[in-house]
């Protein structure tokens, strides 16, 4: 009897005991350990489909109805059209203009530096909600830029709401450039190595520095020490003739002296012949003077501008690519120098013009 009262009592503690524990056995809810993820912004060129890309056009806002610029050096005065889809899978948009808040445009100078340009004046599109993907941001080149050579930017994908709300960080290291952007998840101290926008709109200028109205191109004599002395330009009408034996450089500077450039580099005036390299050539023709007890005057002879003789003599690096020549023999006779690559020149370079263009 006492085995049976035992059995009962463990009977009864058993069944109330999963009576009590039933009531917690499901719980009324049950929610992710994390919060939803979307997917993150991207931006892409006005008709790409690739992300992290974006279209960047050069225009001459001088001309009547402005035009992309091509086949010449980006200019002071011109416009730069940055624009971009920014796409997001999830609907999120930029309503409040983070990526062009986030944009800072730089300049590289001649030594390889990057500069940022805090203080450039750009002009925003407006958000639109009827379009809303679409970005836009301009700026005009200003005289500040004159001798860069390049100009590139940083920018970031984001957008004003979201998770994720921000993706790369874009990097441009030529704005006329070809290729895509560099990217990275940092924000970039400069361009960097960087690349193109992925698409130029058409635009194809020449590669820098960046040019004004007065960039010119002179051929200066240079001292005994090889200092190039400014104050003549032996390319300017009037100047005294070039001679055999001394040696020439040509210069590349913005000879900005107001409305009237004077051909000549004053104290002020910047610099940018490291940017370019250069082709010399004799020009124009050579009259033989007429041989005493004659009448007939002998026939004139044309340089042989497809020649380049001059380019290969006398030719080295100042501070630039073939910027510097020295006009006839360093030892030995002047003439040889020209008429024993050209028999036609029957005075060497006597008598011709020296020519010099910046490539």
């Amino acid at each position: 009897m006492k085995n049976l009262t035992v059995k009962k009592i463990a009977l009864g503690l058993f069944l109330a005991g999963y009576a009590a524990s039933s009531s917690f056995a499901l719980t009324s809810t049950a929610e992710t350990a994390a919060t939803i993820l979307g997917t993150a912004p991207a931006m892409r060129s006005d008709t790409g489909t690739d992300d992290h890309q974006m279209t960047i056009k050069v225009y001459d806002a001088t001309a009547a109805t402005p035009t992309v610029v091509n086949g010449r050096a980006v200019r002071v005065g011109d416009k730069v059209v940055i624009s971009y889809k920014l796409f997001d899978a999830d609907g999120d948009t930029d309503a409040n203009l983070d990526v062009p808040n986030s944009l800072v445009i730089y300049t590289k100078d001649g030594a390889g530096n990057w500069n940022a340009q805090t203080s450039l004046a750009k002009t925003v599109t407006p958000f639109n909600s009827a379009d809303p993907e679409k970005g836009e941001i301009t700026f005009t080149i200003p005289a500040g830029f004159a001798g860069a050579t390049a100009i590139g930017l940083k920018i970031q994908e984001r957008t004003q709401y979201g998770d994720p709300n921000v993706n790369q960080w874009l990097t441009v290291s030529n704005l006329w450039g070809v290729g895509n952007p560099g990217t990275g998840t940092t924000d970039p101290t400069n361009p960097g190595a960087g690349g193109g926008p992925g698409d130029t709109g058409g635009t194809n200028p020449t590669i820098g520095p960046v040019e004004t109205d007065h960039i010119a191109l002179g051929i200066f004599k240079l001292d005994s020490a090889g200092a190039p002395i400014k104050g003549v330009n032996y390319a300017k009408s009037g100047a005294t003739n070039p001679i055999y034996g001394e040696s020439y450089a040509a210069i590349v500077w913005d000879d900005s002296d107001g409305s009237t450039p004077n051909g000549i580099i004053d104290a002020t005036e910047v610099e940018t012949t490291a940017s370019y390299s250069f082709t010399w050539k004799l020009t124009g023709s050579y009259t033989p003077p007429t041989p005493a007890g004659s009448s007939t005057a002998p026939a004139a002879v044309p340089a042989d501008t497809a020649d380049l003789v001059a380019a290969s003599q006398g030719i080295s690096n100042r501070v630039a690519t073939n910027d510097k020549i020295l006009l006839g023999a360093a030892t030995g006779k002047h003439n040889t120098t020209y008429s024993s690559v050209h028999s036609a020149y029957l005075a060497g370079a006597q008598g011709y013009k020296l020519s010099v263009t910046a490539n």
